[in-house]
């Protein structure tokens, strides 16, 4: 008996000693496990300011070429050696939608799949979506008018992050004044409400264009000065500078870079869209009010944010006019096409700011990236 109540308090011992031991290991487990997210917590923090610390060093550098620039004759002697207005490099363009002929229907399908021919990319083609499309001729232009319902969407085209550049351009007619109306978006819903991804918007006359992640408090908008042009053809870009600012994010019209207020400028987060189902689209958006009796015409998608010189070049026949003949502000565009594609120096500063920017996305976005659309 003695002998099996000895047995008996040995096991309780030993059980209490192994509890014991379980309960300090999960301790010190949950204690190493604390000091290491509090270690990478701060590594993170540093990490963050290192990069801050040369993006703003970059940017100065910068704008201190760009001053030299204005002081030497280095853009004024290579203005006068052009033989035409710059146009964008071909490497640049992903996506070119003339719609200057009916789309292809593909068969063999129970639906047939109307496409759009892509001249840039012709394995990525466009689609119609919702219903017939209308083809018109207008003037001189073959063109797609919008019902407000059906829009025209672009499977693997436009897939764009905050740390990239990019340009969309298109020729667009907009009928009459309108108080709201999605003229191009890239968007997701959220569970929560809104939207993530970028849109153009018509709101209460005036073309709108944002870069969501969470809107308002993690967004980049800027809306037009001056109201939609209605009842003429107009060439449309939108261009976002890869760098979260809404200072490098334009709507130029007919060449012209538009005036526009900031309405928001709090982009801290990503606004892609990780879905394949989320596709470039035109005229319309589920559950909102579409773009009726608009007419759109020749879309291309660039990788790179164009120059104001590019995107005028896109639309001008004016031969160019002598070094002389040009305002200050005029100059002012040439010097800034000049830093961007010409000078090594500014180029190498404009890199190396993508460079760190993309480095410090990709430690502030990681921990969103599983849960970006929710």
């Amino acid at each position: 008996m003695v002998e099996a109540e000895k047995a008996t308090w040995f096991l309780g011992i030993t059980c209490h000693i192994q509890l014991f031991s379980l309960v300090v290991f999960v301790w010190l487990s949950s204690e190493t496990l604390s000091q290491q997210e509090s270690n990478d917590t701060a590594a993170k923090k540093n990490a963050v300011k290192t990069l801050e610390k040369a993006m703003a060093s970059v940017r100065q550098a910068y704008a201190d070429e760009l001053r030299k620039l204005s002081e030497s004759v280095a853009v004024e002697n290579w203005y006068s050696s052009l033989a035409g207005w710059p146009q964008p490099k071909d490497a640049w363009l992903v996506a070119e939608f003339p719609f200057d002929k009916p789309p292809l229907t593909t068969p063999p399908r129970t639906t047939p799949l109307t496409t759009f021919a892509n001249l840039a990319r012709p394995d990525r083609p466009g689609m119609m979506e919702g219903g017939n499309i209308t083809f018109v001729s207008d003037g001189n232009r073959k063109a797609v008018l919008l019902d407000g319902e059906n829009s025209l969407v672009f499977p693997q085209t436009g897939i764009f992050s905050r740390t990239q550049e990019f340009t969309i351009c298109w020729e667009l007619k907009v009928p009459e004044q309108l108080d709201r109306a999605v003229v191009l978006h890239r968007t997701q819903s959220r569970i929560a409400g809104g939207f993530i991804g970028y849109e153009l918007l018509i709101e209460k006359g005036h073309f709108s264009f944002g870069l969501i992640h969470n809107e308002p408090s993690n967004a980049i908008r800027i809306r037009c000065k001056d109201p939609v042009p209605v009842a003429k053809w107009m060439h449309v870009a939108l261009v976002y500078g890869g760098t979260n600012s809404a200072k490098n994010t334009c709507i130029y019209i007919d060449g012209h870079r538009s005036e526009v207020d900031i309405l928001q400028d709090s982009l801290q987060n990503d606004f892609l869209c990780q879905s394949t189902d989320v596709l470039l689209s035109i005229g319309a958006r589920n559950k909102d009010q579409g773009l009726v009796g608009g007419l759109v015409a020749q879309l291309q998608v660039y990788e790179s944010a164009l120059t104001g010189i590019e995107i005028a070049g896109m639309v001008t026949d004016t031969p160019l006019v002598t070094w002389g003949e040009l305002s200050e502000q005029q100059r002012e565009l040439w010097r800034e096409h000049y830093a961007r594609r010409e000078d090594a120096q500014c180029r190498y500063h404009v890199e190396s700011f993508l460079h760190y920017f993309k480095s410090l996305s990709a430690i502030v976005d990681e921990p969103n990236s599983r849960n970006r659309e929710k």
